[in-house]
């Protein structure tokens, strides 16, 4: 459901046929609008969509070796045929904006700190991987925090484990 930086990919595009009659020479094309893209295939003629039939159209894409991490792909889908022209615009996601902690460290991002104790990256009892972020023990009234700012490009979701123990 992702492209990743230095991958080449075969994305596969579903046509509907929803009308009453059989179509014939559906023209295919897909563009790219992100310079980190290449759509390596050309035009694609589809010789005939049966009515309420279905057909797949795919093309090859190279992403980027240098493809930031965690932009939009924007590419848009066009088919026509007999006078008829629809158009799909598609967002796929460049890899995946992850802090893993595998580096051991707090510099894989930007990580901002604040409070009375400082956070640690430590292996003892990791969620997954070899390592994990913690903060020092913390006494009464006392706070320790970590965050980061990051502007993204469309919808998505975060997740994040926490362990407590008092």
């Amino acid at each position: 459901g992702r492209l990743d930086p230095g991958e080449v990919v075969d994305m596969t595009i579903r046509l509907t046929n929803k009308g009453h009659c059989v179509i014939y020479d559906v023209d295919c094309n897909l563009t790219a609008y992100n310079p980190y893209i290449v759509v390596n295939s050309g035009t694609q003629t589809i010789s005939s969509i049966g009515f309420f039939g279905a057909t797949y159209a795919t093309f090859n894409v190279t992403v980027a070796d240098d493809a930031p991490v965690a932009i939009i792909a924007e590419m848009l889908f066009n088919a026509s045929a007999a006078g008829y022209s629809v158009d799909k615009t598609y967002y796929p996601k460049i890899g995946i904006f992850l802090e893993d902690w595998e580096t051991g460290d707090f510099s894989k991002y930007s990580w901002a700190f604040s409070g009375d104790e400082p956070w640690e990256i430590i292996s003892l009892y990791p969620y997954e991987g070899d390592f994990h972020a913690r903060s020092a023990v913390l006494g009464d009234n006392k706070t320790s925090e970590f965050k980061i700012t990051y502007n993204v490009m469309a919808s998505d979701s975060i997740k994040f484990y926490k362990k407590i123990s008092s």
